[in-house]
C-alpha cells in the first residue's frame, strides 16, 4: 500500500518517468554506437580514402584510432590528437571569421598611424634642412664678425699694453720725482736745523742783552733783526712740510710686516701656525702669509725679529708705528732667511709678550671704525676678515710662463706667470659663507666678496658688484702678493690680495701723515 501511495504521490516528470528517460537514452546511445561502429565499419576504405576531409566528421571521429590510426601510435592516442586537430581547425575558422572585422580596424588604425609618422618624419626633415641653412648663415655671419673683431682686439690689447707701460713709465717718473723731492726735503731739513740752531743761538743773545739795562738797545736791535729772518723761515718750512706730506699721502702702500719664521705666537713658531689656531679666548688666526724677503729690511726689537714696516703700539708716544722708527728696534745688516711669516686675527692686532702689534691687513682702530661706519654689513673686526680678506678657491687655475697650469693652492713663491708677474707671497686664508662662483666671458672663478678686477671692459669693479652662485663647504681659500700688485686668472686681471683693502681705503686716505 505505502508503495502505491509512494508511486502516486510523485508529482514531477522525471519522479514519474524518470527511469524509463534514462532507459530510452541509454539504448539510443546504444544504438548510434554500434551503427556507427558498423557504418565507420561498412565505410573503412572510402573513409581511409578521404581521410583528411572525413577526419573531423562527427560520425567519425570517436572511431579515428579503429579507422586510420598510424602504426605503432596507440588508437586512443590518434584518437584524442584527431579531436584535438579537430577541434583547433574549427575554432581556428570560426575565430577568424568573428574576427576579421577588428583586425581590418586595426589594420586601419595602424595605416593611419604610419601615415602620421611618415609625416613627421618628413616634417623633422624639413625642419632638419632648415636648421642647418640657419647655422650656415649663423657661421657665416660669426666668421665675418670674427674677422672684423680681431684686428680691433689686437688693437685694443696694443693699446691696452701701451697703456700700460706707459703707466709704469709714469708711475716711475712721479716716484723718481718725488724721491727727488724727498731728497731736497732732506737736505732743507738739514739747513733748517742749522738755521733752527743759529736761531736760538741769537735768541739766547737777545734775551742776555734785553736783561742788562746797559746793553737792551743792541738787543732791540738785535730782536728786530731775529724776527725778520725767523718769520719767513717759519712760513717756508711749514708750506714745505705739507706739501711733501700731502705727497706721501697719495703714495703706493708698502707690503705690511712680517716676522722671522722662530716667532713665539702664543705657543707656536709663526711658521707652524695653522687657520683658526687661537692666540687668546677672543682672537684666533684667520690668514696666515709667506713672503718673499728680498728687498725688506729686518730689524730686532726686543728679541723680535720683524720687518721695517711692521706697526707697533708705542706705548710712550700712544701711536701705532712702524718698527723702524721705534727707538729701541736694531737694524739685522745681514738677514739670509728665504721667507718671513705674518698673520691676520680676528681683533686685527694681537699680542707678543708685552708688545701689541697690528696683522697684515694694518688697520689701526681708526680705520677698523670706518669700515664699520662705512659698510652697514660690517659690525666688527670679524666682519672685515669675512668681507674684504678675499681669496680664491683651491682648484682656481694659474698659467705659468712655460704654459704649464697650476693651482693657486699649489703655487711657489718666486714662481712667474704667463702674464709676466712674480710671486712674492703666499696666503692661506679662512673661507666664509660668502664665497661664490662667478662666470664673465669664458673665465669661470670661485671667491669671496671685494676681490678686486682691473680690467679694460669691466673697470675697476669688486666681485661684490657682480652676481654669482653661492658655494659651501670650503673651508679655505687662497689669494697671492705679487711684484706687479696684479694677476691673472683666464681673461680677467685681478688686484693682488692687497687691493681688497686698499682701495675701499682710498675714502680714507690712510698715508695722509705730517713729517
Amino acid at each position: 500500500m505505502d508503495t502505491f501511495n509512494t508511486i502516486y504521490n510523485k508529482k514531477g516528470y522525471f519522479d514519474k518517468y524518470g527511469g524509463s528517460f534514462f532507459m530510452t537514452g541509454l539504448i539510443i546511445s546504444t544504438f548510434f554506437i554500434i551503427y556507427s561502429y558498423f557504418h565507420a565499419k561498412y565505410q573503412l576504405n572510402l573513409l581511409k580514402h578521404n581521410w583528411v576531409e572525413e577526419r573531423c566528421n562527427p560520425s567519425v571521429m570517436p572511431f579515428a584510432g579503429l579507422i586510420n590510426a598510424k602504426p605503432g601510435t596507440s588508437k586512443l592516442d590518434y584518437t584524442l590528437d584527431n579531436f584535438s586537430n579537430c577541434s583547433y581547425t574549427i575554432l581556428k575558422n570560426i575565430t577568424s571569421d568573428f574576427l576579421a572585422p577588428i583586425h581590418y580596424a586595426i589594420n586601419v588604425i595602424v595605416t593611419i598611424f604610419k601615415d602620421i609618422e611618415d609625416s613627421i618624419q618628413k616634417i623633422r626633415t624639413m625642419f632638419t634642412q632648415i636648421r642647418d641653412q640657419i647655422t650656415k648663415v649663423v657661421l657665416t655671419i660669426m666668421y665675418k664678425v670674427l674677422n672684423v673683431l680681431m684686428p680691433v682686439r689686437l688693437l685694443v690689447m696694443k693699446m691696452k699694453d701701451i697703456f700700460g707701460k706707459s703707466n709704469a713709465i709714469m708711475t716711475t717718473a712721479l716716484f723718481t720725482g718725488l724721491s727727488g723731492l724727498y731728497t731736497i726735503y732732506t737736505l732743507f731739513s738739514v739747513f733748517f736745523e742749522i738755521i733752527l740752531i743759529f736761531l736760538g743761538i741769537i735768541a739766547a743773545i737777545t734775551a742776555a742783552l734785553l736783561f742788562d739795562p746797559f746793553t737792551i738797545v743792541a738787543g732791540e736791535a738785535l730782536l728786530a733783526w731775529w724776527i725778520l729772518i725767523a718769520v719767513p723761515f717759519f712760513i717756508i718750512a711749514i708750506v714745505i712740510k705739507i706739501y711733501v706730506a700731502s705727497a706721501r699721502g697719495s703714495s703706493m702702500p708698502g707690503i705690511p710686516g712680517c716676522f722671522d719664521k722662530d716667532t713665539i705666537i702664543g705657543n707656536k713658531k709663526i711658521s707652524d701656525l695653522n687657520i683658526g689656531d687661537k692666540i687668546d679666548t677672543k682672537n684666533h688666526i684667520t690668514g696666515i702669509f709667506k713672503i718673499a724677503t728680498e728687498n725688506i729690511k729686518m730689524y730686532n726689537y726686543h728679541g723680535i725679529i720683524v720687518s721695517e714696516t711692521h706697526r707697533i703700539f708705542d706705548i710712550k708716544s700712544l701711536k701705532w708705528k712702524m718698527i723702524k722708527d721705534v727707538k729701541d728696534a736694531l737694524l739685522i745688516i745681514n738677514y739670509y732667511e728665504p721667507f718671513i711669516y705674518c698673520i691676520n686675527t680676528t681683533k686685527k692686532k694681537f699680542n707678543i709678550g708685552e708688545n701689541v702689534f697690528l696683522d697684515w691687513d694694518d688697520l689701526d682702530d681708526n680705520e677698523v671704525n670706518f669700515f664699520i661706519n662705512e659698510y652697514e654689513n660690517i659690525k666688527s673686526s670679524q666682519n672685515i676678515n669675512e668681507q674684504f680678506c678675499g681669496g680664491f678657491t683651491e682648484d682656481t687655475l694659474l698659467e705659468l710662463e712655460d704654459g704649464k697650469y697650476t693651482t693657486i693652492k699649489d703655487i711657489e713663491i718666486h714662481q712667474k706667470l704667463k702674464t709676466g708677474e712674480t710671486i712674492l707671497g703666499k696666503i692661506e686664508l679662512e673661507s666664509s659663507h660668502y664665497v661664490k662662483e662667478y662666470i664673465i666671458g669664458d673665465t669661470c672663478f670661485s671667491c669671496s666678496p671685494h676681490i678686486q678686477l682691473n680690467n679694460i671692459d669691466l673697470m675697476n669693479i669688486s666681485t661684490s658688484h657682480l652676481s654669482g652662485i653661492p658655494i659651501h663647504n670650503k673651508k679655505k681659500i687662497y689669494n697671492l702678493i705679487t711684484n706687479t700688485r696684479f694677476f691673472t686668472i683666464g681673461t680677467i686681471q685681478f688686484h693682488d690680495y692687497d687691493g681688497c683693502l686698499n682701495i675701499p681705503l682710498k675714502k680714507y686716505n690712510k698715508k695722509f701723515y705730517f713729517l
